[in-house]
């Protein structure tokens, strides 16, 4: 089957070759995702912060700083201009597809079948535009509570309520929560105050239950004001399927909408949704198994537990790893030093590693290959690269044999033929381990080959050289928008035509791509920008310049402080924000305190101005 995928909303769902399915979430609002991320994190977000300054903080705080970086499911990115965007790929596929079933008309989970044929299912529908998003269960998503407004008969009442909840209070079967002097409680649709103001703290009803705070403690009340569950929790989840968790003494368990107790609060941990009716939950610093009538099927006994793949898991115990179903059994005993998942696109085996050495088991611990190898790289073809004592070889799926680890180096086969080293020279083999090229070059790297120390270009078929090879080094090769290339001689970067002719001469100390007809070059460790013929237009004097050009104005650093510059390269604006944004419209946000991230906006003049309003 070919690779298929569909978007609805904001969902892409992906059928690879191999049947398996993957979910990806592109977030509309990217505020909303990093707030799903702050609160993984427990980290508390300031109404003061923008989607800029928890983007950053998120990534600074576990990202070690980088301008991309993964976080749990979550893939933050910040772009040059320092916008954020936000991605989230789903481990728990069959999870996602039911996440995304409740937001859509016209397609529902079969419970009964796997993910593979949920997800298939899904993308069929969607490309054959047979399903679409609920209007009313978006209207909800889309129309936050504090933006209702309260009925006509009540209005009254709100002046007397504090000003904290009278803009915020609205009404949900029925009742409205409200606060007078410092106590919570609620109102009927006439301004009838029907549950005693007793409470410190109150949510709207939901299903007929609704959330209370007493002495620092929530508990559940019915429309009557009755407790299905004293306050006795530090803190109470939504409910899903009639369940939801609590928070004691920073331990987690399970209620029931009747406030009956399914799993007392003994958990340090527990994964959000379960895996076919299994969840993976800590206790204790260690790992065990729930399942989905929240009883324990397998103690909190073991140092990790890794997700399940064709029914079972991997399992660490005492430092070996080994493997378990999905009712708790362990099947295959934790012997090993690594243990993989039973992957599908691996024919339903994982790889393991014993005694430092890798091999692959079947699903009932028998080998399908036997641990011999220092390492196994992932197979993107039919093959399988396989190093053992610093030489590469070749397997196939079935993991016979191809080739003996004989060669110094393989790369990958995904394009084709692999770069291949043997006996110190670069050639190139096909899936047989054969030559196709022969080893002749001192290095190869995409559309360029190194030989008798020159760099030039090659053809990627024959890889005949179709510029001598007579540069120090290289980068890149062309591209049909700007066909110019980079290239290195006495000590020089320049840039070259199709025929190695230098269009501009090597006078540079370093070079970057052409990019809209401009690019940065450095010279005396400054940078600058030329255009095609290789004339300045921003003098190199900055220690960065943007290519892009917004408003007439493009950003420079210098001495780590940002400042603009026209596009004739006068500089228009001094270096002083620790951050800027792109112009749009005549205006940009900056910020000048990079302690306090405070930000304000410019005019192309550099005069503060107006926050430009939304459309």
């Amino acid at each position: 089957m070919a690779k298929k995928s569909a978007i609805i909303g904001e969902y892409v769902v992906t059928v690879e070759d191999n049947k398996s399915v993957s979910v990806a979430r592109i977030y509309k609002s990217t505020m909303a995702a990093l707030k799903e991320v702050a609160a993984l994190k427990g980290i508390e977000v300031p109404e003061s912060w923008n989607t800029q300054h928890l983007g950053r903080q998120l990534l600074k705080l576990f990202c070690d700083g980088a301008t991309e970086g993964i976080i749990g499911e979550y893939k933050i990115q910040r772009e040059e201009n320092n916008r954020i965007n936000v991605e989230r790929t789903y481990s728990n596929t069959m999870a996602a597809l039911r996440e995304i079933a409740s937001k859509v008309d016209g397609y529902e989970v079969n419970e009964d079948s796997n993910t593979q044929n949920n997800g298939s299912k899904l993308v069929d529908l969607i490309n054959e535009d047979k399903v679409k998003l609920s209007k009313s269960k978006k209207a909800t998503e889309e129309t936050p509570a504090e933006e209702v407004v309260p009925a006509e008969p009540v209005k009254k009442f709100y002046g007397k309520a504090d000003e904290k909840v009278h803009k915020g209070a609205y009404f949900q079967e029925g009742l409205a929560y409200v606060k007078i002097d410092g106590k919570y409680g609620y109102i009927d649709e006439e301004g009838n105050i029907v549950i005693e103001l007793k409470f410190d703290n109150a949510k709207s009803f939901e299903d007929g239950l609704a959330q209370v705070l007493l002495d620092h403690k929530w508990g559940l009340i019915d429309i009557l004001g009755n407790y299905v569950v004293e306050p006795k929790y530090n803190s109470i989840g939504d409910f899903k399927n009639g369940v939801a968790y609590v928070k004691r003494d920073d331990r987690y368990g399970f209620i029931d909408k009747e406030g009956n107790t399914l799993l007392e609060p003994v958990l340090d941990w527990f994964h959000c949704d379960f895996e076919d009716g299994v969840s993976r939950v800590t206790a204790g610093g260690k790992y065990g198994l729930l399942n989905d009538a929240y009883k324990m099927i397998l103690e909190p006994k073991y140092e990790k537990i890794e997700s399940f793949y064709s029914g079972l898991a991997a399992v660490e115990l005492d430092g070996k790893w080994g493997y378990t179903d999905m009712a708790g059994n362990i099947v295959i005993e934790p012997k090993f030093d690594e243990a993989r998942p039973f992957y599908e696109t691996k024919g339903g085996k994982a790889e393991i590693m014993l005694d430092g050495k890798y091999g692959y088991i079947n699903i009932d611990g028998s080998y399908a290959l036997e641990p011999k190898y220092d390492e196994i790289g992932v197979s993107t073809s039919d093959v399988a690269i396989v190093v053992l004592d610093g030489k590469y070889g070749l397997i196939d799926k079935a993991f016979n044999v191809i080739v003996e680890p004989v060669f110094d180096k393989i790369e990958d086969f995904r394009f084709g033929p692999a770069e291949a080293k043997f006996e110190g020279k670069w050639g190139l083999i096909d899936e047989t381990g054969k030559f196709v090229v022969e080893p002749k070059f001192d290095a190869i790297d995409c559309d360029t080959a190194k030989i008798d120390g020159k760099w030039g270009f090659v053809d990627r078929e024959t890889y005949n050289f179709i510029i001598e090879p007579k540069f120090e080094e290289v980068k890149c090769w062309f591209d049909d928008k700007e066909n110019i290339g980079m290239a290195k001689v006495d000590d020089k970067w320049g840039y070259i035509d199709r025929t190695g002719n230098f269009v501009i001469e090597p006078k540079f100390d370093d070079v970057e791509k052409f990019r809209d007809g401009v690019a940065s070059v450095e010279v005396n460790g400054k940078r600058g920008l030329i255009d095609k013929i290789g004339n300045f237009i921003v003098e190199p004097i900055y220690d960065v310049v943007c290519t892009q050009i917004s408003d007439d104005r493009r950003g420079v650093q210098l001495n780590g402080l940002w400042g603009f510059v026209d596009g004739e390269g006068n500089l228009v604006i001094e270096p002083k924000y620790c951050e800027i944004y792109d112009f749009e419209n005549g205006v940009c946000r900056v910020v000048e305190d990079e302690d306090s991230w405070d930000s304000f906006y410019i005019d192309v003049d550099g005069n503060e101005t107006d926050e430009p309003e939304e459309d």
